[in-house]
């Protein structure tokens, strides 16, 4: 379905997935080049076999493939604009929404994996160690997150990944009480139409010492 496609991946057959267990990088049009992981940097020769084979010219850099007609990159320089909602007194701080390695999307399949489900069974908030002491929030104590919009309870995550006053909550768990998206805005950019789910301004509070959960599968 790939073969001769800027995303080649004709080498990946499930004989060499099966020896790699990293995975194999796209693209990887044969399979001895997909034991080796397939490619190390797109578009960069000697790097990207399909840099090599459509190259046109001696420059280190090929860009290919259809969305490359004339062999150039083409970057699209915008002004940033900061989130339409930024922390204040009563929501002094800034949520942060995204992934983990483990789930995709609503869980409905990842959730169904044994090891994936045990890794991470339940949404937490991560909050950095400055924050929680302040807040007198301890591991595992549950934690309101509330905004203007809503209000998840979660169980904490005390560590550096955030910045000092900044949490983050990963979006892949649907129980109604860890739902993030309850609590994030729906701002949206005029241009492509994305919406600003991933922060907004929000609020926490320790409520109690840790509970027992359970995870929600879709």
């Amino acid at each position: 379905l790939t073969r001769g496609r800027d995303s080649d991946l004709t080498g990946a057959t499930y004989k060499v997935l099966e020896q790699m267990a990293d995975g194999v990088q796209w693209p990887a049009p044969t399979e001895e080049y997909a034991l080796t992981g397939g490619t190390v940097k797109k578009f960069v020769r000697g790097m990207d076999p399909m840099a090599d084979s459509e190259a046109k010219d001696d420059k280190p850099y090929q860009f290919y493939g259809h969305a490359h007609p004339d062999r150039k990159l083409w970057i699209w320089l915008r002004d940033q604009a900061s989130p339409e909602e930024v922390p204040d007194a009563d929501y002094p701080f800034y949520l942060s929404t995204g992934r983990i390695v483990d789930h995709w999307h609503t869980s409905s399949m990842t959730g169904r994996v044994p090891e994936l489900l045990r890794a991470n069974p339940y949404a937490y908030v991560e909050v950095n160690p400055k924050d929680a002491k302040k807040l007198g929030i301890r591991p595992n104590d549950m934690v309101e997150v509330t905004s203007r919009r809503g209000t998840n309870t979660l169980p904490a995550k005390v560590y550096e990944g955030p910045t000092e006053g900044m949490v983050f909550v990963y979006w892949h768990d649907m129980h109604p009480d860890r739902m993030i998206n309850k609590v994030t805005k729906d701002a949206y950019d005029p241009g492509s139409k994305e919406p600003e789910f991933k922060i907004c301004a929000c609020k926490i509070r320790r409520i109690s010492g840790p509970q027992a959960l359970k995870p929600f599968i879709v």
